[in-house]
């Protein structure tokens, strides 16, 4: 305990009384770093019962001043020095600015409480190069935020003469947004794998190990063995989910709106966002899906597969219609259709209609947009490329005219002889010309 003549800090630290009558107080690590006539305070940023804890990662308001914050993480309180952890003061005014520490920085801020006299006390959150502030009042914590790689962020809050209450406390970190191809170092800046040595593994250095860096840009996989996505490789394609991204991920109805589809495979269902398996589908429904050619490419050719149907049998109906509003047939009732093949480059729209009484299990409807491409090319994503662009030919199929002939400028040669077989050129060799049979 501090007393007159004794220089006694927290615990058991323990001053010199210099000559001049004045306390020396310890400043280092294992006596901790003391202040005050009889260092019975810790020197900031130093706090505890021995001040060894550093909270300089801890930003707390300063009434009227503005606060640096530095740092590539760390936390900001509406605690003041005086009064760190109680209900913030009445009219105070707080102020923080985080600049980005460096051009590719990037800044996350995690609420980790928040409660401020609702309407009248409030956060403002101001983004460089936004002119509208976000405004926090109340005792919802929000959601988690992220700004835009450069920006930097000005935190402001007010208290009125009244009520006061707990206040908030918020994570920051500054990450660095770097390309592939580059990490980021402690200074959070992007610097080369080979400044560090290899690319992390599984990190947006490396695509999370889903795809290709080039030129600091990540080639994603697409393939049987996972379809991802997203700048860095680390999401599924939107069409799939799963694990391994190698699930597809459903077409629901959506009955406010058409649902366009793009994809160049995937399934169609009757199920809903609040009722997704449909078992029974949900009443009064009408749901529109319009298929459009990938890349709006003219030779891609539309199949239609029905894995499962089970509607109200002449009461809730499956069109298929042409953009010319010509029909396909309709379908209704417990048999499932058979497959339907559609012209080159049409798109197609699907229209189910369901009355207000007897709902059934619905339909899940696979679909698949083939090329009918040349041979010397393969079919990627509904579009015709040549060969070269993917690698070799897919063996066994009509780029390499099943492995029965020869490509000489986009059509095939189908061999014709006693030893290799006779094969027909109206098939991309696929299968036997007309007066043969047997497997070759």
């Amino acid at each position: 305990t501090a007393a007159a003549g004794a220089c006694r800090g927290g615990g058991e630290a323990s001053g010199v009384c210099g000559a001049n009558g004045r306390c020396q107080c310890p400043n280092n690590a294992s006596s901790g770093h003391h202040t005050g006539v009889f260092c019975e305070f810790c020197q900031p940023p130093y706090s505890g019962p021995d001040c060894t804890d550093d909270t300089s990662s801890t930003w707390q308001c300063t009434p009227d001043v503005l606060v640096q914050v530095a740092g590539a993480n760390g936390t900001i309180v509406s605690g003041t020095r005086t009064n760190p952890s109680g209900l913030y003061a009445n009219d105070l005014t707080c102020e923080w600015d985080l600049s980005p520490p460096g051009s590719g920085s990037a800044l996350e801020l995690h609420f980790l409480r928040f409660a401020t006299e609702s309407g009248y006390d409030e956060l403002s959150i101001h983004v460089s190069g936004d002119s509208v502030p976000i405004r926090l009042s109340g005792y919802d914590v929000p959601t988690h935020l992220t700004f835009p790689i450069g920006a930097a962020v000005f935190l402001s809050f007010k208290s009125d003469e009244t009520q006061r209450d707990a206040g908030f406390a918020i994570a920051f970190a500054w990450t660095c947004a770097c390309p592939c191809g580059s990490f980021c170092d402690a200074a959070v800046g992007c610097q080369p794998c080979s400044v560090g040595g290899s690319c992390p593994s599984n990190t947006t250095s490396d695509c999370f190990g889903h795809g290709t860096c080039s030129a600091g840009q990540c080639q994603c996989q697409d393939n049987d063995a996972g379809h991802y996505g997203g700048r860095s490789c680390h999401d599924c394609h939107p069409d799939y989910g799963g694990a391994d991204c190698r699930d597809r991920v459903p077409y629901l109805c959506n009955p406010r709106a058409p649902t366009n589809v793009t994809a160049h495979a995937g399934n169609i269902t009757s199920g809903t966002a609040s009722n997704p398996f449909g078992l029974p589908y949900t009443s009064d429904l009408l749901c529109v899906w319009h298929l459009m050619p990938p890349n709006g490419s003219s030779t891609a050719v539309l199949r239609l597969h029905f894995v499962s149907f089970s509607t109200e049998d002449g009461y809730d109906f499956l069109h298929v219609l042409l953009p010319d509003g010509s029909h396909a047939p309709s379908f209704s009732g417990p048999d499932i259709p058979a497959d339907l093949e559609f012209p080159a480059g049409s798109s197609v729209y699907l229209v189910f209609q369901s009355d207000d009484t007897v709902g059934n299990e619905g339909f899940v409807v696979s679909f698949r947009w083939e090329c009918g491409c040349p041979c010397g090319t393969a079919c990627e994503g509904g579009e015709c490329r040549p060969c070269t662009v993917g690698g070799t030919c897919p063996g066994n199929s009509p780029a390499d005219c099943h492995g029965h002939g020869r490509c000489t400028d986009g059509v095939c040669q189908c061999y014709h002889n006693a030893s290799a077989g006779h094969w027909d050129s109206h098939d991309s060799c696929r299968s036997c010309s007309q007066s043969f049979i047997g497997d070759d």
